[in-house]
């Protein structure tokens, strides 16, 4: 009697077994989905910094450069009074890309007032990317009459 206990037991233990297996391999995909998506919504989260951080550098650029157009216009005109404005294209390098960036630059006559000149300035950086900003400043400025 003490055999056929024995088997008894050995039988309703070894069938436990494949459940209890089942269940342990349930429980280890889950955790490994659970992983999988707090991994794929960290990557996304960091891809998406990443882009914010390229539009902010982009938008920065776009304001230095707006400023150096202006500042170019400016000696253009002190230089000659009938300069009417051009579009500076220049090549920015970051991180080893190279990317153009282009600022038009658009003088016109104030009627009435012959030494002040309207400049309207819009810079594009960089140009043609998805990351790109533009800025643009319109701005009355005096030029000096005795200068060629």
């Amino acid at each position: 009697m003490h055999c056929l206990r024995n088997k008894t037991i050995s039988r309703a233990v070894n069938s436990a077994q494949p459940a209890r297996r089942g269940a342990i391999l349930l429980i280890a995909m889950v955790c490994v989905l659970v992983v999988s998506l707090i991994g794929t919504t960290l990557l996304q989260m960091a891809l998406t910094e990443r882009r914010q951080l390229q539009k902010e550098q982009a938008r920065l650029q776009a304001g230095w450069l707006l400023e150096s157009a202006l500042e170019r216009a400016v000696v253009q005109l002190r230089r000659n009074s009938e300069y009417r404005g051009e579009v500076w294209q220049v090549t920015l390098n970051p991180s080893g890309r190279s990317q153009i960036a282009t600022m038009n630059i658009e003088v016109e006559p104030v009627p009435d007032l012959p030494n002040r000149r309207e400049l309207h300035l819009v810079a594009e950086c960089p140009q043609g990317s998805e990351q790109r900003a533009r800025s643009s400043r319109r701005t009355v400025i005096d030029i000096d009459p005795s200068v060629e």
